[in-house]
């Protein structure tokens, strides 16, 4: 894709942006906001290259004669009993399983009542939270010298005699 003009150019920007968006009192629309328009505009053409970057990695494939059939993902005995306690995790198997897997075509993703996509977007944000976890508890047992050099971590700080500012 051609370089990104405009003020949202990546997606720190888009972050920066929103924040601006929160405190200016602009409208709750992209047609209300010209900042919401920014970031609306930057997240297209985000979702519009992932796609044509998926669209030529296919037809790479089906030119080598690759033929890709999705297995489902593979999950612990204790992440699918998580996942079935809950209402969202319970509705999102019942759709997965009324589905036949079947070799990705262009109209997999447009079937009747989208059950695959809204299978798997119910519990989405179960799993994008695991890794935000996993680096949690790693600091938990990390030695503090490993820590000072991590960016989301406060680490070698001392208390001094010194009293705290305002």
């Amino acid at each position: 894709m051609e370089k990104r003009e405009g003020d949202v150019v990546n997606a720190q920007g888009s972050v920066v942006q929103y924040f601006q968006w929160m405190q200016s009192g602009e409208g709750q629309s992209p047609g209300s906001s010209k900042i919401l328009k920014d970031i609306y505009d930057y997240n297209k053409d985000d979702c519009d290259s992932t796609k044509a970057l998926a669209d030529w990695l296919r037809e790479i494939q089906m030119d080598a004669g690759i033929v890709y059939c999705a297995t489902e993902s593979v999950k612990t005995i204790e992440e699918q009993q998580v996942i079935e306690q809950t209402p969202a995790g319970q509705l999102s198997m019942e759709l997965l399983e009324e589905i036949t897997p079947q070799p990705w075509t262009e109209k997999l993703a447009l079937e009747p009542g989208g059950k695959r996509l809204l299978g798997h977007l119910l519990e989405f944000h179960r799993r994008e939270a695991k890794p935000f976890w996993w680096k949690r508890f790693s600091w938990l047992i990390a030695d503090e010298s490993d820590l000072v050099d991590e960016l989301d971590c406060l680490a070698g700080l001392q208390r001094t005699q010194a009293l705290p500012e305002r």
